[in-house]
């Protein structure tokens, strides 16, 4: 590819620490059947070997551009690279994972086809040591939708979640949505609104991209309060979409209180009684728990559930262990 030819694709990789897991990630993209992309590897201050990999990659692929700056974070890192992007389209791979040959293939294929400002596929979680399997693609379904649809399918979270890294998104929509800086669940704060600003979204259902969920990575560490930032991510949510699409409302409600139980699971699988915490739950839900008693996507269970943690965490904890 010629340097100075705008590439159809960037793909931006924030790399941190990872220099066990970084070759397979960058030869997995350079081994796509798409070949018209750049890869911006933005090394975030990493105390390892991972930007000399990166330079030793970019040496050997003139796709490859290097940035070292001091460390910021997964957002200020994805950031930079959005800042220096070139391409009409940008996709998100994370340094430790891995994608299929044919991912952004399908994606583009899909989403020029539909005149889509978004394409996503489904991702696969796996653990170390347990390399998923990679699928043999002939035949596959699609869905087309407009912003609305699209939106309601990210807050049910069946099709498909807040990741930024199953999806390509046109340059557009990143160059004006970034990611919040110095925050956990950044894609939480990110996805909504560029969905929002999408007129129609391409889905494909295939497993394209490989998770790996490894020992000392933020979803593998000790529940702290740091993690409640999801919640904010969800009160943005709710806020944003009862002024500019009031009808999901219960919908963004809905996804709200699956994820206040999702914290509370983790909290009693951990026995983790943080006064802090409880405390700065019990604040949240009870400035939630009236429209969430109207809510009649939750269940009678869970809207009672939700009343009582509002008045006492302590029984709502004593309830779930011996009663539920």
């Amino acid at each position: 590819m010629e340097t100075n030819k705008q590439p159809i694709l960037s793909i931006i990789v924030p790399v941190y620490n990872v220099e066990k897991y970084l070759p397979k990630c960058i030869e997995s993209i350079l081994n796509q059947t798409f070949n018209d992309f750049e890869v911006i590897l933005v090394d975030d201050g990493s105390t390892d070997k991972s930007g000399e990999l990166c330079d030793d990659y970019q040496e050997l692929d003139s796709r490859l551009q290097v940035i070292h700056q001091k460390n910021v974070g997964l957002g200020g890192a994805r950031n930079v690279g959005i800042s220096l992007s070139r391409g009409r389209y940008i996709g998100f791979v994370d340094s430790d994972d891995t994608i299929h040959p044919q991912m952004y293939t399908i994606l583009l294929n899909e989403v020029e086809q539909s005149q889509s400002e978004i394409g996503i596929c489904r991702y696969q979680c796996y653990a170390e040591g347990r390399p998923p399997k990679m699928l043999n693609i002939s035949t596959y379904e699609t869905r087309e939708m407009q912003t609305e649809e699209a939106l309601r399918q990210l807050l049910k979270g069946q099709l498909y979640r807040h990741s930024v890294c199953n999806k390509v998104f046109k340059r557009e929509l990143v160059k004006t949505v970034l990611f919040p800086v110095g925050k956990i669940y950044e894609d939480n704060f990110f996805t909504y609104r560029a969905i929002a600003q999408a007129h129609k979204v391409k889905y494909v259902h295939l497993t394209l991209y490989y998770y790996l969920q490894r020992e000392g990575s933020i979803v593998h560490r000790s529940f702290s309060e740091k993690n409640l930032e999801i919640l904010n991510a969800g009160e943005d949510i709710i806020q944003f979409i009862n002024k500019q699409y009031p009808n999901l409302q219960m919908d963004a409600e809905c996804a709200y209180a699956l994820r206040f139980f999702d914290i509370m699971n983790t909290l009693l699988v951990e026995e983790n009684t943080d006064q802090v915490i409880l405390q700065n739950l019990k604040q949240r839900i009870r400035k939630q728990k009236s429209s969430l008693k109207e809510n009649t996507m939750l269940t009678k269970k869970q809207q009672i559930l939700i009343q009582i943690f509002s008045y006492s965490p302590k029984v709502y904890m004593y309830i779930i262990k011996h009663l539920a």
